[in-house]
């Protein structure tokens, strides 16, 4: 992917991740951290949560994969 693609594609990323960031109140980097580290284990039960969470999770890994591309 060019620069001229990424960037655009960043910014619908970063659109999805403020979505999920304003309506937990926490940022994605430190979602990620907390989910990596199995703090959100006592959220599994809830199924919207869980499903919620994977959305972020999975969007979030796509922007730290196009970053990667960036730097």
């Amino acid at each position: 992917m060019n620069l001229k693609e990424l960037i655009p594609e960043m910014s619908r990323l970063d659109l999805e991740l403020s979505r999920f960031e304003q309506k937990f109140g926490v940022k994605s980097a430190q979602f990620y951290q907390a989910i990596m580290a199995g703090e959100l284990e006592e959220f599994d039960a809830l199924d919207d949560y869980r499903l919620e969470f994977i959305e972020w999770l999975s969007w979030y890994k796509t922007w730290l994969s196009l970053a990667e591309q960036f730097v």
